[in-house]
């Protein structure tokens, strides 16, 4: 398996829950560009100038748009009941569809307020001891990332 986990007690958050502590989750390494990469920008309205030259755009006031995002989340279990039990935590988490990721280690003082989507991937390791989810969700308003 050529891959990089991150994460441990105390450095990533989910509605102000240790993830590891309560999910046994880890993050994968390319999950940490993928949410700080910058969000797009929303279209700039713009106008046909029929009487001459070609259009009109408007860029003085630049807004950025919604963006989705995979995350590769990792989550390590001893037993099948462990995993049983922390699976189930976690899609009650996931099922209650808002979720702000916190990690002062990584992020410092970023808030991502995410909406989960759906899992695009699940995979089991080892009788249930590494079990691997690519989850998608979106980022609404990546405005408001600074505010924790």
């Amino acid at each position: 398996v050529l891959f990089h986990m991150i994460g441990g007690k105390g450095e990533f958050y989910i509605n102000g829950v240790d993830c590891f502590e309560e999910y046994g989750l880890v993050f994968e390494e390319s999950t940490l560009p993928a949410l700080l990469s910058p969000a797009p920008m929303k279209e700039d309205p713009e106008d046909e100038v029929i009487l001459g030259n070609g259009k009109i755009v408007q860029t003085d006031n630049p807004r950025l748009d919604s963006r989705t995002v995979s995350l590769i989340i990792y989550m390590k279990c001893t037993s099948m009941s462990d995993f049983m039990t922390k699976y189930g935590k976690f899609c009650t988490l996931l099922y209650s569809r808002n979720l702000e990721l916190t990690s002062p280690e990584h992020f410092q003082a970023l808030k991502f307020r995410l909406l989960y989507d759906s899992c695009q991937q699940f995979s089991a390791y080892g009788y249930f001891e590494l079990v691997k989810f690519i989850l998608r969700v979106t980022e609404p308003d990546p405005s408001n990332r600074l505010n924790v």
